[in-house]
């Protein structure tokens, strides 16, 4: 997996800074970092953020997300709806 990517916005995962927005790094690194899905090599594929999967999951779930949800809020939109309250 070749190429660079470039952190959205600031990752904390259980106290501990992931990445900082606007972190560059290697696809490896954020792939090991959790911050992208790993994909196979394909010309012009590009991997999906934490963010764009949840976005996904929440849409799957009738969960409309505001384009400048952050990962927690989309989490939050998520958790919600699971713990059977009503996500607007």
């Amino acid at each position: 997996m070749a190429g660079v990517y470039t952190a959205e916005e600031r990752v904390v995962r259980d106290g501990v800074l992931i990445a900082f927005e606007g972190e560059v790094m290697t696809n490896e690194e954020a792939e090991a970092r959790g911050l992208v899905a790993a994909v196979e090599e394909e010309p012009g594929r590009k991997a999906k953020t934490p963010k764009e999967e949840l976005a996904e999951r929440a849409g799957a779930l009738g969960i409309e997300v505001p384009k400048k949800a952050t990962v927690a809020e989309i989490e939050a939109l998520i958790a919600e709806r699971a713990g059977g309250g009503d996500a607007k």
